[in-house]
């Protein structure tokens, strides 16, 4: 189990970690959020152990490090979600709420993660709301989640939110390298498909689909690539369901890093090679149009709309806002 000082990014969590238990003014409840696979639950156990630990550190030495580690602390609780189960229920939540409710058994207070915690069913989430109310004295709630929208307001309003954003490639190369064997050519492309996730990383290294995905996403930019055939390769052939879907949000992922990354280039204009050169001309505004389609396309995928359906519409807008930009260059061009 990780302590801080082996977490690899997220300078600006532990920072605020650190602070708070330095000063000890704790709150009741935090709410951990960012997309799956950037290590929210590892950083909230590494947090948890160092506010146990003898020394404050996560040392590994002291009995409550050791306890904590063999997974045996009385006052600290993880609720997961049950193998098996697609949501938390509420009688996860009422054993929850009865055991925060007893005394320290070795310590000065309880702490409890919930993972995934969007997966709660709504009656789960109202008896959590139950006792987010009203806090035992010596408790301490964490909610670790990649979708702080599946949480009700009122949960939301209790709960000090901290946002893990994504790792530079650099550090997910670094994480990856530490955890499994494979070329540096595999790392460094799963590494740029990971949208800033280690988790994610993890999964592409050895994933043959990998390229084709890193392709897809380049051929979205691309004129040469027309709408239905583009569709057709991207979500058509034995690819369908839920697989398709998956492999359509991966591609959008992939598309939305490219752009954010020609956004930082084309802003800093400090000489660095773009992602691809079809972004090479554009302008920010249309990054930023290109962006938001992007955007709008994730959000289609997550609401069930036909994946195929999704790449084309977003194919053809995108083709538009590409020759639009091109006609206006060549104005420009054409006046000098």
């Amino acid at each position: 189990m990780a302590v801080f000082d082996d977490i690899i990014g997220h300078e600006n969590p532990k920072a605020f970690f650190s602070g708070i238990q330095a000063t000890q003014r704790i709150a009741s409840g935090f709410q951990l959020h960012g997309d799956s696979g950037r290590g929210k639950l590892l950083f909230a156990q590494a947090f948890v152990q160092r506010l146990f630990c003898a020394d404050g550190t996560g040392c590994g030495q002291c009995p409550a490090c050791i306890r904590y580690r063999a997974g045996s602390h009385g006052d600290i609780e993880i609720v997961h979600l049950v193998d098996g189960k697609t949501r938390i229920s509420i009688e996860q939540l009422r054993n929850l709420r009865e055991w925060f409710h007893r005394a320290p058994y070795e310590a000065d207070r309880r702490c409890a993660i919930i993972n995934d915690a969007h997966l709660m069913t709504e009656e789960a989430q109202n008896s959590l709301l139950k006792l987010l109310e009203e806090p035992p004295a010596h408790g301490i709630l964490i909610l670790v989640t990649e979708n702080p929208q599946g949480l009700l307001d009122t949960i939301h309003s209790r709960l000090q939110a901290v946002y893990f954003g994504p790792l530079t490639e650099a550090d997910v190369a670094k994480i990856v390298r530490g955890q499994v064997e494979a070329s540096e050519e595999e790392i460094r492309r799963a590494a740029s498909l990971a949208n800033g996730s280690p988790g994610q990383a993890l999964n592409l290294v050895g994933d043959e689909t990998s390229a084709m995905i890193q392709e897809a996403a380049e051929r979205l930019f691309d004129l040469k690539t027309l709408p239905f055939g583009y569709s057709e390769m991207v979500s058509g052939g034995r690819t369908t369901g839920a697989d398709a879907r998956a492999k359509v949000n991966r591609i959008l992922e992939v598309a939305m890093n490219l752009v954010s990354q020609q956004i930082e280039v084309t802003v800093n204009d400090d000489g660095r090679k773009p992602p691809i050169p079809a972004l090479a001309p554009w302008p920010v505004e249309v990054l930023g149009e290109a962006q938001e389609l992007l955007m709008d396309a994730v959000g289609a995928i997550r609401s069930n709309t036909s994946p195929r359906s999704v790449v084309e519409s977003l194919k053809i807008r995108m083709h538009r806002i590409i020759g639009r930009a091109r006609r206006a260059q060549k104005s420009v061009g054409g006046g000098r």
